[in-house]
């Protein structure tokens, strides 16, 4: 409060121009952070699915040289590509999670109604209405 007894805070309408600038940078500020350790975390899965997928790589070319007939070559690579497809799908699907949440992070200062996935006052119903919509497209 100021002595004219009206609250300083950046959101009242007498707050200085200083303090608004200031507050306006700290959130901008704490968004880049916010953005930044979540690209840290995508970079730091990434890294772990390559690294898996080396080790993956090393114990089916072992495997495989131990192979001594053909169909038990081929048995042996029907499941490591079995094990392939899911692991690319799993490494999709959680891509897909944390860039969506990076995104949510970065925009979240350029829609401030937007909150935990959808606008303020918005239902659950409303705010799946439109995914529905999309995956069923």
């Amino acid at each position: 409060m100021t002595r004219s007894g009206k609250s300083d805070t950046p959101h009242s309408e007498n707050a200085s121009p200083s303090a608004h600038l200031q507050t306006q940078t700290d959130a901008m500020f704490k968004v880049q952070g916010e953005t930044l350790e979540q690209i840290d975390k995508i970079q730091r899965s990434w890294f772990e699915c390559l690294r898996s997928e080396v080790d993956s790589a090393g114990s089916f070319a072992a495997r495989m040289s131990q192979c001594k007939n053909p169909s038990e070559a081929a048995e042996l690579y029907r499941e490591w590509l079995d094990r392939r497809l899911e692991s690319i799908a799993e490494d999709g699907r959680r891509f897909a999670e944390q860039w969506q949440a990076m995104c949510s992070t970065s925009l979240r200062p350029l829609y401030p109604a937007m909150q935990n996935g959808r606008l303020d006052g918005e239902s659950d119903a409303e705010a799946e209405a439109p995914r529905q919509q999309s995956a069923s497209a």
